[in-house]
């Protein structure tokens, strides 16, 4: 379930507050082998937010 909440942080925590938005191509998952220090990573494409005020 680690690996659950981690996709639920990035989307409520971290995205919201970055000025990134999601970039239109598939998010990536990678799952690191036995000896690495963290257990997976999270691979989002994102871009600067347009600021669509006028």
């Amino acid at each position: 379930m680690e690996e659950l909440d981690a996709w639920k942080r990035l989307y409520s925590e971290w995205l919201p507050a970055s000025g990134y938005e999601l970039a239109n191509q598939p998010c990536i998952e990678h799952f690191l082998g036995p000896g690495h220090k963290t257990k997976h990573e999270l691979w989002v494409p994102i871009v600067e937010k347009q600021d669509l005020s006028w």
